[in-house]
Order: structure tokens, then sequence, then C-alpha cells
């Protein structure tokens, strides 16, 4: 992160006046914007307190003001993350792997992780299992794990943009060996071609969903965790979608509902983002 020196206060333990506190917070968007990637800092107060978790109260958030305002350090958002609250990159509820900017001493790394390690047990077997129970026999041969800071960060933040649950969930992607060599280094993109649900990103929590969408020898399924936000269902396509027309239905994602006795629907459940800071992904499986 950048740093940038700063003369020290006269006095440390100046006490601030609310309305002292806006212009603080104007300054810091003022002098910030420019170093977050994703999102301008808006940091009035409402914003403030979202991205902090600071409480409402005017005590809380003045103290808060002056120690970013002395700070030597230019602060990045995914720094000022709600303080004393576990972020939930770094809760595994898919079991697939610690997430967290600690496992991510280098701004990118990818690692070839051996078939036996207990890490990926978890991940490997609830693909083994997806595969058997709709009859695809098929040998898995390499496994990565990629860490991305500038992914990480990106996925962090978009968390405050959703308009709903932003819980991660695992889903996965079907794609060549190098098409995901290449997602392991800039993240997904939003291609030109129309599909189920119009330009989008497209995932699946079935595997053998995903391996259909590998066209080589050699077939790669991404694993990857997404944050979906509010879903809108659907039991039949629709290509005109984009991601214009999603803010105007306000909704984050489409989800294409599997097909049971009472709903028509499609043969496998699929999903529709249509930011590529929503979906981080985490492992390449290579069969």
């Amino acid at each position: 992160f950048l740093t940038a020196k700063r003369p020290a206060a006269e006095n440390k333990e100046e006490t601030m006046s609310s309305s002292h506190t806006d212009s603080i917070l104007k300054n810091l968007q003022r002098k910030h914007t420019k170093m977050v990637p994703i999102v301008a800092w808006k940091l009035v107060n409402d914003e403030f307190i979202q991205l902090t978790g600071i409480e409402s109260s005017p005590d809380a958030l003045r103290k808060r003001c002056f120690k970013l305002k002395e700070s030597k350090t230019l602060f990045c958002p995914d720094e000022i993350l709600k303080e004393g609250e576990e972020d939930d990159c770094d809760n595994d509820p898919m079991n697939i792997g610690e997430l967290s900017g600690n496992s991510c001493k280098h701004s990118q790394s990818t690692k070839e992780m051996d078939l036996d390690d207990p890490l990926l047990q978890p991940l490997l077997s609830r693909v083994a299992d997806n595969l058997k129970s709709n009859k695809i026999k098929i040998e898995l041969r390499r496994a990565y794990m990629q860490r991305n800071k500038q992914l990480l960060t990106n996925f962090r933040l978009v968390k405050f943009q959703l308009l709903g649950d932003s819980a991660p969930v695992l889903l996965f992607h079907g794609t060549t060996c190098q098409n995901a060599e290449r997602i392991f280094q800039t993240g997904f993109k939003i291609g030109n071609k129309q599909g189920t649900f119009g330009k989008a990103i497209y995932l699946t929590d079935s595997a053998a969903k995903a391996i259909r969408y590998c066209s080589d020898a050699e077939k790669c399924i991404v694993a990857c965790r997404v944050r979906l936000g509010k879903v809108l269902s659907r039991n039949r396509e629709d290509r005109n979608l984009d991601a214009a027309q999603m803010r105007q239905l306000g909704v984050d994602s489409v989800h294409g509902q599997q097909v049971t006795p009472n709903r028509p629907g499609f043969a496998f459940a699929e999903y529709a983002v249509f930011r590529s800071e929503q979906v981080l992904p985490a492992y390449a499986l290579i069969f």
C-alpha cells in the first residue's frame, strides 16, 4: 500500500466538532479517490459507518475520523473494513481453503497442489460425487491454487455495492487451460457472446455441467467464490439481459433454475453475474 509522510499533529488529543467531521470526510474522499480501483470513496456519514462498522455515535465517528486524518498511511478501502469483525473472505462456508489476504504474500501466486493435500479433499469430494451422480467417468490429473491480491481486494469491496446477500458461495466455471491461466491473472471478463441470459459470466453449482464447456482434450474446471447478491430467478432463457437492465430490475445476478417435476427449467442450475468483481477464482482442476 502506498504511504505518505504527513506532519505530526500538534495535539494528538485534538477533539473535533460534528461540523468538522464532514469536512475531513470530504478531504479524505478528494485525496484518496484515485487510489481506489473499484469504487470512489463517498465517505459521508452513513457510508463511512457502513464501510468501517463503527457505531453511529458522533463521538465514535469523530474519533475514527481523527485517526484516519492523522495517520501517515493512506488507507485503502479493504484496510478499513469493519473493525473487530471477521472478514467473510476468511470464513469458509464451502470449505475450499483460506482466501484471506494473509495467504497472499505476493501480489499473485499460482501453486500446483498435491492431490492428497487435506486442503483439497472437501472440494475434490464434492466434485467427484457430482460427476459420479451424473455418470461421468474422468480422472483428475492436476490441481492448482490461485491467490491474487488485487482480485481479492475487488471481491471484498464489491459486497458493499450489491443489493442483496453478498455471502460467498462455491460455483464452477468450465473452460480451457489457457483461459484458466488468463482468469487467474486478470480475473473474469464479460464476453461479447449472447448467452442464455445475455452477456455475462456463467457459472454453475454442478461440476458435471461445467465440464461440458471444456473443449480441449485437457478439461479444466475453475472453482470460484461468487457473491450473487440479490438474485433474479428464471426458468427459461432471456438473452436480452445486460448490466443496465439488471440495475433497473434491482438485482445483481440471475439464477437459471433446474427443472423439477412441478416446474420447467434447465437440465442443470446455472448462474449469470454481470460484474467481474463478483467472482473470485480459487482453484483450477485439470482432468
